[in-house]
């Protein structure tokens, strides 16, 4: 299940909105090292290694968003607005 977050940038202050998780068919993927989303259809192969199409990185479902304006990784999570499917 997925999950719309409230994040504040612990650098800058800002405060944005971000979607972490996936739904019930697909999986919301982040990628370590150039931030881009992706999505991949479920079920995956766990045993095979998911990487960034855009760089070669790490893709992980549990990464936030980078704060808009500083590029940031030190964020603070924030209350829920919504889930889905």
């Amino acid at each position: 299940m997925g999950k719309r977050i409230r994040f504040t940038c612990k650098n800058c202050g800002k405060g944005y909105e971000g979607d972490i998780g996936g739904g019930k068919n697909y999986a919301l993927f982040r990628c370590e090292q150039c931030n881009r989303e992706q999505t991949h259809p479920r079920p995956f192969p766990l045993q095979k290694a998911i990487k960034c199409d855009y760089c070669g990185g790490r893709l992980s479902e549990d990464i936030p968003p980078l704060c808009p304006v500083c590029k940031s990784k030190d964020i603070a999570w924030g209350d829920i607005i919504l889930t889905y499917e």
